[in-house]
């Protein structure tokens, strides 16, 4: 059984890994916008394995919905083309 300083090592590196995620997420849809950003190209951008993204989003709609308002926003207006 892990100690409690380990766990929160633990919990502390897969914040800062969600958050690292969603940095990249948030820059390639600004660029690239939401359909000409794949998943595999958020992966790559945050230096993670692309399976690592599903331990926290179930798919590309989850990712938009956690990035700042202005991409939201983006996704609200124009649903049929943000996944």
């Amino acid at each position: 059984m892990a100690s409690g300083t380990t766990l929160k090592l633990k919990q502390q590196r897969s914040r800062d890994r969600r958050e690292q995620i969603l940095s990249a997420a948030t820059k390639l849809f600004g660029e690239r916008g939401i359909d000409g950003t794949s998943l595999t190209d958020i992966a790559a951008a945050a230096k993670v394995p692309l399976s690592s993204l599903y331990d926290y989003f179930e798919d590309k709609r989850r990712w938009c919905s956690m990035c700042p308002r202005a991409i939201s926003r983006r996704c609200i207006r124009k649903p049929n083309r943000c996944w």
